[in-house]
């Protein structure tokens, strides 16, 4: 599992690396900013997330949406 928190009150990123030990695909399980906890469902809970290299080569990870004041439980699936 990867977790990903974002604390700030205003501040989301997008295409924020997440750097991880193994290649493969990520499937987010868990987000607080789902509407059945009072968020606004800006995290789409179906899309396949595939570690790529980041540009400088040196770490595997995958690029996603971090909204503000949320926290997401990635889950390694392939």
């Amino acid at each position: 599992f990867v977790f990903a928190f974002n604390f700030h009150p205003t501040k989301s990123f997008d295409d924020y690396f997440i750097p991880t030990d193994f290649e493969g695909e990520y499937k987010p399980i868990l987000s607080t900013d789902d509407g059945k906890f009072g968020g606004f469902n800006r995290i789409r809970t179906n899309i396949k997330y595939k570690t790529q290299k980041q540009e400088d080569g040196e770490l595997i990870g995958f690029k996603c949406y971090l909204p503000n004041r949320a926290a997401v439980v990635f889950k390694k699936i392939i």
